[in-house]
């Protein structure tokens, strides 16, 4: 059962530069995709201090030889955690051109909402509406708990916030137990990052 939409937020791509090693777009990345791994929508601060990596959509297993150029295309780099980076790996299947570029197995985060096709349902992990959406839970491995839990840590991060500014009113030992709540979380998240390679 949906209760929340997937992404809240959108990707727009502001870089006009151009870089001839593809990691130097590593802050254009963070920021377009608003800190948030394309893929899973993971927020960079939840699994700190692990670093974002930067994915190509269209794998260089893929387009070394054929379409170099690739590499440092900012259009075929998306902000990835580094689970969901190892998870799609080199996975490829499309059109590779001169001209065209495709990888059919995924969605490009920037490109199609990833609403349509996938939510949070009620224990906080990954659902899926039709077909794309379980075939993309299954290629990332968005099936995975980490991902409940990091979207748990996430909205008791966010209750948090919201009692210390006032726009949510809330007693203080329930303010403390939700700190403890999310203690305990982020130590599981922390330990599930780094069994779940």
């Amino acid at each position: 059962m949906k209760v929340a939409e997937f992404r809240t937020h959108s990707i727009n791509r502001t870089c006009t530069k151009k870089y001839k090693n593809y990691k130097s777009y590593d802050m254009a990345l963070s920021k377009d995709f608003s800190k948030r791994c394309g893929y899973c929508n993971i927020k960079e601060s939840t699994i700190a201090p692990v670093s974002f990596q930067v994915d190509h959509f269209i794998p260089q297993k893929a387009f070394k030889g054929v379409r170099d150029d690739l590499l440092c295309d900012y259009d075929n780099l998306v902000w990835s955690c580094p689970k969901c980076n190892r998870a799609k790996s080199n996975q490829f299947d499309g059109i590779l051109t001169k001209k065209q570029a495709t990888n059919t197995l995924f969605i490009k985060p920037d490109e199609e909402d990833y609403n349509k096709h996938l939510y949070r349902n009620e224990m906080g992990g990954i659902g899926a509406y039709d077909k794309v959406g379980i075939d993309l839970i299954a290629r990332l491995k968005l099936f995975r708990i980490i991902h409940a839990y990091a979207w748990a840590y996430e909205q008791l991060e966010d209750i948090i916030q919201r009692a210390n500014d006032g726009s949510l009113k809330i007693k203080l030992e329930q303010l403390n137990k939700l700190y403890q709540n999310k203690d305990r979380i982020k130590n599981a998240l922390n330990e599930a990052y780094k069994l779940n390679k």
